[in-house]
C-alpha cells in the first residue's frame, strides 16, 4: 500500500516538473522575437508652435472734413460829405474829393470794409428828413451812422489851398498859374468814437500859361482829384498794417 502511493507521488512530481521548464526551441524563438523587434522609439516633445507677434489692425485714418470757410464780416463803411474850408466855396470842390474817394475805395483790390454808397446814404437822410449839409455836424454825422447800422465813419476836409502865378520864358515875362491842396480824411469807429486813421496828402494842377478864367475853381478841383488817389492809397495801407477790423 505505501508503494502505491509512492509510486503516485514520484508521478505527479514528474508532471509538475515538465510543465514548469520551457522547452529549448520555445527559448530560442522567444530570444529571436525580442532580438529583431526594435524598440519603439518615445515620441519627440511636439515644439510649441512659436507665437506669433499681435499686430494690431491699421487703424484707417479719419476722413477729411473739409469745411466750407466762413464769409468774413466786414465793417460797414460811411462816408459823409468833404468839408471846404477854402474861400472858394464851389460845392464842386467838395464833390470832387468825395466822389474821387469813393470811386478809389470801391476800385481797391482788396476792400476791408463794405462801403455805403453814397446815394444809400443821401436816400435814407431824406426818409429821415436830413439834409445832406446836417452831415457836416460830427454828432448828426454819428447818430446818422448807428441808424444806418454802420461801424466806421470817413469824413475829408479841403484844409487849405493856394493860388500861384509866376514864370518867365526866354527873358520874357509868362505867366502860369496853377493850384495847389492838401486834403485830409479821417476814419472813426462810430461805437466808441475812437480815430482809426487821419492822414492827409497834398495835389497840384497842372501849370497854365495865360490864364484867362473868371475864377479858379476848375484849378482847385484839378489839384483835388491829385490828392485823392494819395490818400486812399494810405487809408488801405495803414488799415491793413494796423490790422483795423
Amino acid at each position: 500500500m505505501n508503494v502505491n502511493k509512492l509510486v503516485c507521488l514520484c508521478f505527479c512530481l514528474l508532471l509538475t516538473g515538465l510543465s514548469v521548464q520551457e522547452s529549448p526551441a520555445q527559448t530560442h524563438v522567444c530570444s529571436t522575437v525580442n532580438a529583431t523587434a526594435k524598440p519603439t522609439p518615445k515620441p519627440k516633445p511636439s515644439a510649441k508652435p512659436s507665437a506669433k507677434p499681435t499686430s494690431k489692425p491699421a487703424t484707417k485714418p479719419a476722413p477729411l472734413v473739409q469745411t466750407s470757410p466762413q464769409p468774413v464780416k466786414l465793417p460797414r463803411l460811411m462816408l459823409v460829405p468833404v468839408e471846404n474850408r477854402l474861400k472858394d466855396q464851389s460845392s464842386a470842390i467838395s464833390e470832387a474829393a468825395l466822389e474821387g474817394l469813393q470811386r478809389h475805395l470801391l476800385n481797391a483790390q482788396t476792400r476791408p470794409f463794405q462801403l455805403l454808397g453814397r446815394r444809400y446814404v443821401q436816400a435814407q437822410l431824406k426818409e429821415l428828413a436830413f439834409s445832406e449839409s446836417a452831415l457836416s455836424d460830427p454828432e448828426t454825422s454819428l447818430t446818422l451812422g448807428r441808424i444806418l447800422s454802420a461801424n466806421q465813419m470817413l469824413s475829408g476836409v479841403v484844409a487849405s489851398g493856394q493860388i500861384h502865378t509866376s514864370g518867365t520864358t526866354n527873358l520874357q515875362p509868362i505867366d502860369y498859374t496853377w493850384a495847389s491842396v492838401k486834403l485830409s480824411a479821417t476814419l472813426i469807429d462810430i461805437e466808441t468814437g475812437e480815430v482809426l486813421y487821419s492822414g492827409t496828402a497834398s495835389g497840384i494842377s497842372e501849370r497854365r500859361p495865360n490864364w484867362q478864367g473868371s475864377s479858379f475853381t476848375s484849378l482847385i478841383v484839378e489839384a483835388v482829384e491829385q490828392a485823392v488817389p494819395q490818400l486812399a492809397a494810405d487809408l488801405l495801407k495803414n488799415r491793413s498794417a494796423r490790422r483795423l477790423p
